[in-house]
């Protein structure tokens, strides 16, 4: 059985990846880069058409990406060492509350899991409201 730090220290090196959140005019910034090759309103504005020449397409509909995974385990973590509840946001910005004995458990069952496993877990954990629940009725079937 493996000991509580060893279960810390792979969390530990799990916790390298975090996911970045992209500002909203990157899009914008991005179309201005390949037009034109630089950043600056100024110049692509001297390349772009005129409002008239323009084809008036209908706009698409923006289709529904799925929510960027938060990696909870800092917070698991933190929430068995303090054994305090905390109030975690996931990735499409529902906020649930993990208490230190759900914080255990999943320490538990992540310990368990294998490097491939661990990680799809952790994505499980941090990417919707759904997915999380899934995974606790996972960790919960697993500690009975």
């Amino acid at each position: 059985m493996k000991k509580y730090r060893d279960i810390i220290d792979g969390i530990n090196e799990h916790l390298e990846f975090e996911f970045i959140e992209l500002d909203e005019n990157v899009d914008d910034i991005m179309s201005q880069i390949g037009v034109t090759g630089n950043i600056n309103e100024e110049d692509s504005e001297e390349t772009s058409e005129p409002e008239e020449e323009k084809d008036e397409a209908p706009e698409e509909e923006p289709v529904e990406e799925d929510p960027t995974p938060v990696n909870l385990m800092k917070d698991v973590v933190s929430v068995a060492k303090s054994r305090k509840m905390i109030t975690v946001t996931l990735g499409d910005g529902v906020e649930v509350k993990l208490d230190a004995l759900t914080a255990d458990k999943i320490i538990d069952v992540y310990g368990n899991l294998n490097d491939e496993n661990r990680l799809k877990f952790i994505e499980l954990l941090g990417k919707e409201e759904a997915t999380h629940k899934k995974a606790l009725v996972f960790v919960y079937k697993q500690t009975e």
